[in-house]
């Protein structure tokens, strides 16, 4: 019979989906039944040519498996088959591996091998790898997978294919192969016997899988096998496997392979060629006689032509088996395998461990070795720093110690990847690579493998630890007692601790050991000590818990005194400024045990003795200046001794200045169009002084964007005509005395130049730029040091644009020149969105050690230099010039207020804010405050110190100017106090402090809990960081965390010792039980410098009932990316914004079952990595949970470097599309924009939209700029993603997000797997809606990730996950607690039983905040059917009495009224009605009306009144029940007729009075307050008629009367005037109607501000100003639907631009025509920069144009296609 072999050529597809045939010819796919035919009749020609061809070539053609002929049958017979699984652990028998690097090197993963990793790497140049000896019986066939592997894309090494033929090497390959995965087919002659494969490297390694060889046997018809019985399974093929190479003497046995594996037909016979050298039983037992070698054969009985061969080596020295212990590449790091730990944050690509820190280090598991090691480890330096020596050490711990032994350096690292191998000693336990040595250069660190010949278990360890000891004898009261010891264990010790207790006494103290210089030291403390002798004794344990104690010591306690006197209490304290106190008294303390001989004091001023004027006791010192001092610095030292001897000297020093301390008000941080803010530096200081009126004003521009940034230096800017002009603005407008200008520039790192923050630098010749790349934080420090004249700011410190490395880096020189540091920013409204406090930023500081004053800037961008708001920075200083400004920053005399004008003085012994003293035993505080508006009262002020703890205050002040004096010993932990002031109106001001000591550079950096919002019940983690930045080590730090005030802490975690200059961590996991808001406090206490200390800080978590939250469950059971896997811990913002929108969400890390999705609202699946794939009992649960109603959220991404088969990116996801029922796929692709793109063609920034999508709702259209890459604002972030697949058809899917119209993609994995798809139709997130309403969200990235979602970014993305929250995860609706609930209070206590818990009430409004007459301080009150409550805080949104609200907070008490505060007015509050249903007064006695089951409803009473209480506001009245105290704030007047006060002048003693308020509690008492002074109302004989409860009414002014449609635009209430604003309702009107009533205030300048937000709507300041001095300003506020978004968007728009004092005449500033559009003053004078048309709808005629050219275009189509079909007619 004649055998043929067809060639396939390389890209045919052959069934499997991975392979690829060598060979010359291609198949095309045939499109239509015509093209068949053609085809069918091209392929008969081609035959009949091959056939000839065949003929005389000897061309030959794959047989069938079984090809019969009338005499014989082919069979297929496998010889070979090596698909190297366990290559990792042993070479296969009778392979051999040669002038390989290290022990079998591989590729493990399925990317670089077969069909399963692992896989053969040729490496080496002239690495080999050989077949064992095989024998043909016929022509054979040898496959194998092969792949190249280049660096970056670069491969150029040749794989050489050679054959053993008749005993000669032939080659049959030697070509540089593909990149790509393939598998080669060759034909063998039969009397090949051996393969071999071998690299000639050039660049890159080779891939060998899967090696495969065949061979066919031929039977007569006689020789056919009988027919198959139907239950047998015929045997095609057997292959021997075992060992290769035995020792002689060993017994062992063969193991066959059949196929198919379920063949029947398994019965063989075995035999051996040499039984001298091997026996072999009939059951395939051998054992090994003599060396040599010996062919062992197993033969089918079914079917004699079926042999099996394996040739077996028998040698006289053992065979060695390799076992690798551990081989990790970093895949899946930051995870790493058990065991595993590193300090070490970031990878290069592949990926591997960047090594970029000094001491960075990975340490291995641990081990245990039978002989030595084997350690390889790949080492590249980072090419691009290749200079500098950068010094590796390997090392190890030996017998499972802690002692690490150097077991080699690597010092020689350049840009080429080298692999090292080391020989590991046979005890070694635990290997470790650390960099020793940093230079410029980083190190690539990859491929860390210990290969072992044979491993021990970890021998039981039962020898005890070593204490070794010397015994304290005595101890004195007057010191602290040290313990020192030497312990020591055979392996590893867990702790040594010191127990001690006073002897006599019962319980022992236990304090833990830290080791310190080699040694264990515990400290008892002094104040632990007694006469009466201590005892102690010391334990240590190990690792295993095996235990070791002393015997327990006796210490003799004195009571000698050994100590000088301790002075305290200096006055005047040390550095303090006295002023204008020129013959200040001088005084001291002085303490000590054996009492103070009064005859050794002496007291020196200025060098001259004063001991005889002064007066001694044997406490204090004093003496009384009596003459004036000059001007100047004066010093005191003063002398004594104790009783017994001990001597002390102190000295300190003090200043008197006959200065002035002048209050100046102004701003140090602002921006013009010098950088990126608007306006000009002239119109900034023109504003500042002349509108403003500040005192002064510094302008910050950026100084990245000076022109000649790069040429200039801190010490010089000249070169840069921007920073020049700034300087001489600043000088042409600075006026000594009158207003102060100041120019100066902020550096500002970005997120790309390390987001170490902002910071302003004032008074330098020059500045830094952030685009000098090497200018980081240190270095700016060290820049800084050059200008000693410079001061500087901390800006806006925070997560937003950073915090300075959290306030790292500190040095006292630095601390010199950054004085200052911002408590709050921004231009928007105080407490509003555009002003950002970080009050708790500045506690921060100080706590780290910073010398720091608090500021308060406006940060202006958009004009309104000075007065944008009311916040300012206030600085003390003798005069009103800059050299007088600069001197106060410098010393630190500033403070913070949110209050315009606020006057706050404060010292402590005399010393001004700012001043740094020594230590005080006492202190002396004085504060002034002042407010010159009436009515702006003072509500408390407080004295705030270390941690922010509240050390003293005074509260209810109710008054515009208080003096506070108070004198306290200064806790221990204290070394600052600085005041904080509280208005009435929530102002809050802060001042510098005052310290009074040295600060330890300790403390709590950072509490973190693990969720802020989880169910009752569940516990949450909760992490404290604590730092050490001082030269010493911290000693047994411990935190407790409390609970809601608990008096017992719920947990606590402990350190014994945390290193100087370095962090720790305690952590603790406790359950939270209670619903609503939870207060966590952290207390840490620590020993630092032989001194306790106490640090706290809280943070609020919330927990909910399951009922009351959507449930979203984001899957991280597969290392799913930016979940658990690659970019890992990146859901913080989507689980921020779930929170927000009402929902919690959990990270899952085991297997998917019902169970876990049971409850689940929204399952979010990641991109798995590339090892992981969903199981099929996984998927079936998925699609009952989609089927159940569930909604589902799929990611993916490009397939650069992409697995093969299920465990491609694409495939992960579409087994899960396609079982859940769902049409959309993802395309195995990567999508590129070679034009519009990132900088990268896979890093793209989108902006088509469906603009009619609800998930697109809030993207500001008309604000994109299209074809502009680099303006990302409003686009959707898309990085290296994959593309959506969109059925052509389909109707229930909504195409999101679509790529540009040169968006493409391509086949980034070649695997030749992908759809591709013609430019514009790439789709980037679809939302399909299944048949039950489930709904399926595909992107082919992972669009919610922190990179997208960071609020820093103006991505849409963060407004589109929003919409999908909403929809697929909406809020549960709230339960709602009935009013009388809350008021609920069994125990008698005054405090509701349900205090601390989040509720929610709906009710009406009975005290609103719409006419500011009658609006109280940030309260309203609401009552539903069964009560009313108070409402705190509420003070931007508008509400008018009668609305329907619904509100949620935390029930609690003010003064004793019941209140729901906390709440957040943008999220808590949502308006259910907007139509006025006025609650009716409930009229009762006036004894009834003060009772508590009253409190919070809206009364009425009437009586007689009894006495009146002007001063405090109070009016008695009683109607024969008893007396109710009728109360009016002295900021209430009338919504109607009543001035504020005017009630004062017509109610008197003896009227008949009827007054309307709410029932409330004050610490008076019970007490009526009146919300509206004209319900207040005086009967007599000539009154008609009790008046009703205010009716709400409107005015609108005429000269606006036409320009509002009243049918559309409603009017509420108000007038219009500034106190009393119209308000109007929008909420049904269209975008036309309110451009229409904008366009139509001819005459004035709109200027429009976002006021308030609620949960479903906004409301917008609008201020008229009058273009003619003659009008006055008319204030509108309108409230328009969050649902209206193109109103909302279009009132966005005006907020950006609007506003006076730059636009005059009409000019309208949004023009992109250049023109001024310049008019008389009755043009409307409002502004845009964007035209508000671009996200309007198109025209009738506009869309008429585009439905006729489109029907043309249809019809153009149709005729081509016609003409088309005619033309091939004729052809054929």
């Amino acid at each position: 019979m004649t055998k043929f072999n067809y060639f396939f050529p390389k890209n045919c597809y052959n069934g499997n989906k991975s392979e690829n045939i060598k060979g010359h010819f291609y198949f095309q796919k045939i499109s239509n039944m015509e093209d068949i035919m053609r085809t069918t009749i091209f392929k008969k020609v081609l035959n009949s040519v091959l056939a000839v061809s065949i003929a005389t070539t000897g061309f030959v053609i794959p047989t069938p498996k079984y090809f019969v002929h009338a005499e014989e049958v082919a069979v297929q017979k496998v010889v070979l088959s090596e698909g190297f699984d366990n290559y990792i652990n042993e070479m296969p028998s009778g392979w051999l591996e040669e002038n390989g690097y290290g022990q079998r090197p591989n590729y493990n993963n399925i990317s670089n091998s077969g069909l399963a990793a692992p896989s053969v790497k040729l490496g080496s140049n002239g690495q080999t790898l050989t077949t064992p000896m095989f024998v043909l019986d016929n022509v054979g066939t040898l496959s194998f997978v092969a792949k190249g592997n280049g660096n970056n894309g670069d491969f150029s090494s040749e794989l050489v294919v050679k054959v053993l033929n008749n005993g000669i090497w032939e080659t049959i390959l030697s070509e540089v192969i593909s990149q790509d995965k393939q598998t080669l087919t060759f034909e063998l002659a039969q009397t090949v016997t051996q393969v071999q494969f071998m690299i000639n490297k050039v660049v890159g390694n080779v891939m060998i899988d899967d090696v495969k060889v065949t061979t066919t046997s031929t039977s007569t018809d006689a020789e056919l096998p009988s027919e198959p019985t139907p239950d047998v399974v015929p045997l095609e093929g057997l292959v021997l496997t075992g060992a290769s190479k035995l020792a002689v003497g060993v017994e062992s046995t063969l193991k066959v392979e059949y196929q198919p594996e379920n063949t029947t037909q398994t019965e063989v016979t075995y035999a051996s060629t040499d039984e001298n050298v091997i026996t072999v039983t009939p059951e395939g037992k051998i054992t090994t006689h003599a060396e040599g070698r010996s062919m062992l054969t197993a033969t089918s009985t079914a079917n004699p032509s079926l042999v099996a061969e394996k040739l077996i080596i028998v040698e006289n020295t053992p065979v060695v088996e390799e076992i690798v212990v551990f081989d990790e590449v970093f895949s899946s790091f930051p995870t790493l395998a058990d065991g595993w730990s590193t300090n070490v944050t970031e990878t290069y690509s592949g990926p591997a461990l960047k090594m970029n820190q000094k001491d960075h280090f990975i340490q291995t598991q641990e081990f245990g070795l039978g002989d030595t090691a084997k350690f390889y480890l790949t080492v590249k330096g980072n090419s691009s720093q290749a200079s500098g020596t950068t010094v590796l050490a390997v090392q190890y711990q030996s017998d499972y110690g802690t002692t690490w032994h150097t077991l080699a350096e690597i010092s020689e690292i350049t840009g080429s990847a080298v692999k090292h191998e080391l020989e590991v000693p046979a005890n070694a336990t635990r290997l470790q690579v650390v960099v020793t040595t940093k230079g410029q250069m980083n190190v690539s660190l990859d491929d860390l493998k210990l290969v072992a010949t044979s491993l021990k278990d970890k021998e039981p360890d039962t020898e005890l630890p070593v204490i070794e000891h010397t015994a304290l004898a005595e101890g004195n009261l007057d010191y602290d007692l040290v313990v020192k010891a030497n312990v020591s264990d055979n392996r590893k010790l867990a702790k040594v601790t010191l127990n001690y207790r006073v002897a006599g006494t019962e319980k022992f103290r236990t304090i833990e050991m830290a080791l310190v210089d080699g040694l264990y030291e515990g400290t008892i403390s002094k104040s632990d000590l007694s006469t009466d002798g201590m005892e102690y004794y010391i334990e240590a344990v190990d690792a295993e818990g095996n235990k070791a104690q002393t015997d327990t010591y006796q210490v003799k306690i004195s009571d000698l005194d050994k100590v000088a006197p301790l002075i305290t209490s200096l006055s005047p304290a040390d550095n303090a400024n006295l002023g204008k106190n020129k013959t200040p008294k001088i005084s001291a303390k002085y303490s000590d045990r054996s009492g103070i001989n009064t005859e050794s004091v002496k007291l020196f001023l200025n060098g001259e003795e004063v001991t005889k004027k002064a007066t001694i006791t044997e406490t204090e010192v004093t003496y009384q200046v009596e003459k004036e001092l000059e001007n100047g610095t004066y010093s005191i030292k003063l002398q004594l001794e104790d009783k017994v001897g001990n001597a002390v000297e102190k000295e300190w020093s003090f200043k008197v200045a006959d200065v002035a301390r002048n209050l100046y008000f102004g701003q140090l941080h602002s921006h013009t169009n010098l950088s990126d803010g608007q306006g000009t530096i002239d119109e900034a200081y023109t504003y500042a002084k002349n509108q403003a009126k500040v005192d002064f004003l510094a302008v910050t521009d950026h100084s990245n964007s000076f022109d000649n940034d790069t040429q200039a230096s801190i010490a010089d800017g000249s070169m840069s005509t921007k920073w020049n002009t700034g300087l001489a603005a600043a000088d042409k407008y600075n006026e000594d005395g009158v207003f102060t200008a100041l120019y100066a520039y902020e550096m500002t790192w970005s997120a790309g130049t390390g987001k170490y923050g902002h910071m302003n630098t004032f008074n330098t010749p020059g500045f830094e730029t952030r685009t000098n790349a090497a200018m980081d934080l240190k270095s700016y420090y060290n820049a800084l040091k050059t200008q000693e004249q410079s001061v500087s700011q901390f800006n806006h410190p925070g997560t937003t644009f950073g915090d300075f490395v959290d306030f790292g880096f500190y040095d006292e020189q630095v601390d010199e020149l950054i004085t200052l540091i911002e408590v709050g920013n921004g231009d928007g409204p105080i407490r509003g969105s555009g002003h950002f406090p970080s009050y708790e930023y500045y506690t921060r500081a100080l706590d780290k050690g910073w010398h720091v004053a608090p500021t308060n800037n406006q940060d202006n961008h958009k004009g309104l230099w000075g007065n944008a708001n009311t916040a300012r920075t206030v600085i003390e200083a003798e005069e009103l010039t800059r050299e007088s400004l600069y001197e106060a920053i410098r010393e630190r005399r500033v403070y913070s207020t949110e209050d315009e004008n606020l006057e706050i003085s404060y010292e402590l012994n005399g010393a001004t804010m700012g001043s740094i003293l020594s230590e005080q035993s006492e202190a002396n505080v004085v504060v002034t405050v002042l407010d010159p508006d009436a009515g702006d009262t003072i509500d408390k002020i407080q004295l705030i110190t270390d941690g922010g703890r509240v050390a003293h205050e005074v509260t209810n002040v109710n008054a515009t100017e208080k003096e506070w004096k108070l004198t306290f010993t200064p806790d221990a932990s204290s070394t600052y106090y600085y005041v904080k002031v509280v208005q009435g109106d929530k102002d809050i001001a802060v001042t510098a402090p005052v310290w009074i000591g040295e600060k330890e550079n300790v403390g709590i950096s950072n509490v973190e809990a693990s969720s802020s919002k989880l169910l009752v019940g569940d516990e949450v983690t909760v992490e404290t960081v604590v730092f050490n930045n001082e030269s010493k080590a911290i000693t047994n730090a411990k935190v407790e965390y409390y609970v809601n005030g608990s008096t017992e802490a719920v947990a606590t975690d402990s350190l014994a010792m945390i290193e100087a200059s370095n962090n720790g961590s305690l952590k603790a996991t406790f359950p939270i039980t209670k619903k609503g808001k939870n207060v966590i406090e952290a207390v840490l206490t620590l020993t630092i410098n032989g001194a306790v200390r106490e640090y706290t800080e809280r943070i609020e978590i919330t927990a909910f009932d399951s009922s009351e939250v959507s449930h979203v469950l984001i899957d991280g059971s597969k290392m799913n990316g930016y979940v658990t896997g690659n970019y890992a811990g990146n859901m913080n913002y989507v689980t921020e914004l779930v929170g927000q929108e009402g929902g919690v969400v959990k990270i899952n890390t085991e297997t998917i079952t019902s169970e876990i999705l049971t409850g689940i609202n929204v399952l979010i699946i990641t991109d798995p990595e590339n090892d992981f794939v969903y199981s099929n009992e996984e998927v079936v649960a998925i699609k009952a949970f989609v089927e159940a109603g569930g909604d589902l959220i799929v990611t993916s991404k490009a397939d650069y470097k992409d697995q093969t088969g299920q465990f491609g990116n694409a495939a992960q996801g579409n087994k899960v599309l396609e079982a859940i029922g769902a049409t959309i796929r993802f395309n195995d692709d990567q999508v590129v924009d070679p034009v519009e793109n990132g900088g990268q063609a896979y890093r793209l920034y989108f902006d088509d939209y469906n603009e009619e999508s609800p998930y697109t709702k809030g993207i500001d259209f008309g604000k994109i700029e299209q074809g502009n890459s680099k303006n990302t604002d409003y686009k959707f972030s898309f990085y290296s993603g994959n593309s959506v697949l969109v059925p052509a058809d389909a109707t229930n899917v909504d195409v999101v997000v679509k790529g540009h119209e040169t968006t493409t993609n391509d086949d980034a994995d070649k695997q030749g797997d992908y759809t591709p798809l013609n430019p514009g139709d790439m789709v980037a997130l679809a939302v399909e809606t299944l048949p039950n309403g489930s709904k399926v969200v595909a992107s082919g990235v992972t669009f919610f990730s922190d990179f997208e979602m960071n609020p820093k970014n103006d991505y849409s993305n963060r407004t589109i996950v929003t919409n999908l929250i909403n929809d697929l995860a909406p809020a549960k609706e709230a339960q709602i607690t009935p009013i009388k609930e809350l008021h609920t209070d069994l125990d008698g206590d005054n405090m509701p039983d349900l205090a601390g818990e989040t509720r929610t009430i709906e009710g009406y409004v009975t005290a609103g905040n719409s006419n500011s007459k009658t609006t109280f301080f940030d309260v309203i009150y609401v009552q539903d059917e069964t009560g009313g409550i108070t409402i705190h805080p509420i003070s931007n949104l508008k509400l008018k009495l009668g609305q329907k609200v619904r509100i949620t907070g935390v029930v609690g008490a003010y003064e004793g009224d019941t209140q729901l505060g906390n709440v957040n007015e943008a999220l808590d509050v949502e308006i259910l009605d907007e139509s006025i249903n006025l609650v009716k007064p409930t009229f009762m006695s006036t004894a009834d009306s003060m009772l508590e089951e009253t409190e919070g409803l809206l009364v009425a009473v009437k009586g007689t009144v009894t006495r009146i209480d002007t001063e405090k506001g109070n009016i008695f009245v009683n109607d024969g029940s008893g007396e109710a105290r009728v109360f009016i704030n002295g900021y209430i007047g009338g919504s109607k007729v009543d001035e504020i006060d005017s009630w004062k002048s017509r109610i008197s003693v003896g009227d008949t009075l009827y007054a309307v308020g709410l029932s409330a509690e004050d610490p008076e008492g019970s007490r009526i307050r009146v919300r509206d002074t004209d319900e207040l109302v005086v009967i007599d004989d000539e009154t008609p008629e009790i008046p009703n409860p205010e009716v709400p009414e409107y005015s609108i002014p005429d000269s606006i009367l036409g320009a509002i449609n009243t049918a559309v635009i409603k009017p509420m209430t108000g007038n219009g005037s500034v106190e009393s604003p119209l308000m109007l309702n929008a909420s049904s009107a269209t975008l036309t109607d309110v451009e229409e009533m904008i366009n139509g205030f001819q005459g004035y300048t709109v200027k429009v501000t976002l006021l308030a937000e609620a949960s479903n709507e906004f409301q917008y300041s609008i201020q008229l100003i009058p273009n003619t001095r003659s009008g006055e300003t008319i204030s509108l506020i309108l409230t328009v639907s969050k649902s209206q978004t193109e109103v909302v968007n279009y009132l966005n728009s005006l907020i950006n631009t609007s506003g006076g004092g730059s636009n005059s005449g009409g000019n309208h500033s949004g023009n992109t025509d250049g023109s001024n559009n310049n008019s008389n003053d009755n043009s409307t004078n409002h502004s845009t920069t964007s035209n508000p048309s671009t996200g309007k709808p198109e025209t009738g005629y506009q869309v008429m144009g585009w439905m006729l050219g489109g029907i043309a275009f249809i019809v153009a189509g149709y005729v081509a296609y016609v003409i088309y079909n005619k033309r091939q007619k004729e052809v054929k």
